[in-house]
């Protein structure tokens, strides 16, 4: 069955392309301007059958021979997925286990993608990370020191905004390492908004 949709696929598409090159061809033997406005100007291949229906109407007709071609396949299409029996089934997962290290989710066990049959579509051992979204909390510049080694985040008065961990405080500034590895020295005067991620 499934090679019996891709036939009448094929079929339609082969059926289609043959006479819509003949109707392109009739436009540009009409005018150049025809041709080039059916091939580029949505609607203008519409246009262009109608106002020369005698000249193509046959080959438009016999291109509509396609549709039918088509829905054929088409009625044969669930064929070619379920050509098992059984079917796929998606979104089922078996053995996956969460919990919480380090601000973020990681896989304790292997997660499987598994069909209804059970057969394994997609397996991995390798732990998975769920980006959480980091709570802010407004907080004291003068408690900074009880923040060392916290996720923090820093709107400059200069209008820029820092995110990264607190790694060291002392009389020059913060010292701020953010995701990417560089690192930020923020001078206190130009501290604005200063928050901490509490989740």
């Amino acid at each position: 069955m499934g090679i019996l949709a891709i036939f009448f696929f094929a079929a339609s598409a082969l059926v289609a392309l043959f006479y819509g090159v003949i109707l392109i061809i009739k436009a540009f033997k009409t005018s150049i301007l025809w041709g080039v406005a059916y091939l580029l100007i949505p609607f203008a291949a519409l246009v262009f059958i109608i106002m020369h229906w005698d000249d193509t109407k046959k080959p438009f007709l016999k291109s509509l021979i396609s549709l039918p071609l088509c829905l054929i396949g088409l009625a044969m299409a669930p064929n070619l997925v379920m050509s098992n029996g059984q079917g796929i089934s998606t979104g089922v997962y078996e053995d996956v286990t969460l919990s919480t290290e380090n601000d973020s989710y990681r896989s304790d066990s292997d997660t499987n993608l598994v069909s209804a049959s059970s057969e394994v579509l997609l397996e991995t051992s390798e732990p998975f990370d769920v980006i959480k979204t980091p709570t802010w909390v407004p907080a004291s510049p003068d408690d900074l020191p009880t923040y060392l080694g916290k996720r923090i985040k820093i709107n400059t008065t200069q209008g820029t905004e820092r995110i990264g961990v607190l790694t060291e405080v002392n009389d020059i500034g913060l010292l701020i390492t953010t995701d990417e590895g560089s690192q930020s020295i923020i001078p206190p005067r130009q501290i604005k908004i200063f928050h901490v991620d509490s989740s």
